[in-house]
């Protein structure tokens, strides 16, 4: 969904920016999933390899390891600036660096350290925005990822994602949720993305998840939320108000697939019709290595 300090365009955007709730997952996450995991917490391909939107998701289990401060993980900051080519500036907590030509500063937006493959691990989520008079609504930001082995000296990555441009007004999505996206350890993060223009609110989930020695989104096309309220004038009969909301399920209920499938319920109304609640579930294509809709997911057919 858009980000919360996301400015809007179009008419009455007041009012539909709350056609789409926040994202609320119920992340059902076994014992197994979460500590003293196996040794195929990175995936790659066919074989295992060793290795806003979210913040809102009410009555969630905890997430996997522990939160930490960056002070509780020893040679990270180091780690981090040879990424970013930057020493950390204390000032503004954060990391100056360049990212597709623009200046930013990423901040840690995630930081735990979670036991996976027999080893202790920093999952760390960064952010940061372009500056303020570079951004318009079609203005991403900016998400850094990084699964790190724990090591006495500087930690060993593992999986990266240096940069992915994520979210709209520069803002990027915050707030990222880890959860187990399969069994072995196998660990993601969950968040939603998306805008409001010309009276049209739109939003997709965000799963980044490791693959081989990367880090990418598994959730491509899957859909968090829509609505053409503020598209519609209340004097044109002829245009049919279509809201839809979903909830996010990972069904872990199979310890034998690979990764998990996704349980989404989409929840619509159409015109003036009662709202419905339909349940569709996304097996995991372990050719794409991602989720993808149905044939007959009710977002496809929707103006946007």
């Amino acid at each position: 969904m858009p980000h919360p300090n996301a400015p809007v365009s179009g008419s009455r955007s007041a009012r539909f920016l709350f056609a789409t709730s926040a994202l609320t997952l119920l992340l059902a996450t076994s014992g197994g999933n979460v500590a003293m995991a196996a040794d195929n917490t990175v995936h790659q391909g066919g074989a295992h390899a060793a290795g806003q939107a979210g913040g809102k998701a009410a009555n969630t289990p905890a997430q996997p390891g522990n939160a930490i401060p960056m002070a509780q993980a020893p040679g990270l900051a180091r780690y981090l600036d040879d990424v970013y080519g930057h020493a950390y500036d204390a000032k503004r907590a954060c990391w100056p660096t360049r990212v597709e030509d623009t200046d930013t500063c990423m901040k840690v937006d995630s930081l735990r350290r979670v036991q996976a493959g027999g080893e202790d691990r920093y999952y760390a989520v960064l952010t940061g925005s372009p500056p303020p008079e570079e951004t318009g609504h079609v203005t991403p930001g900016f998400v850094s990822a990084f699964v790190l082995r724990v090591t006495d000296g500087a930690p060993q990555p593992l999986a990266v994602l240096k940069s992915s441009a994520e979210g709209s007004f520069g803002n990027p999505p915050e707030n990222w949720r880890l959860a187990a996206v399969g069994p072995g350890g196998y660990l993601g993060w969950i968040n939603s993305t998306g805008y409001t223009a010309q009276g049209y609110t739109v939003s997709q989930y965000l799963i980044l998840a490791p693959y081989g020695n990367s880090i990418s989104n598994l959730a491509h096309g899957v859909d968090e939320g829509y609505s053409n309220d503020g598209a519609c004038d209340e004097q044109d009969t002829a245009c049919k108000i279509a809201i839809l909301d979903t909830k996010l399920d990972i069904d872990d209920s199979d310890p034998n697939v690979r990764v998990y499938p996704l349980k989404i319920t989409v929840t619509s109304r159409m015109g003036k019709q009662t709202a419905k609640d339909v349940v569709y579930t996304l097996p995991f294509d372990m050719k794409k290595w991602g989720w993808a809709p149905p044939a007959d997911w009710p977002f496809k057919d929707l103006d946007r």
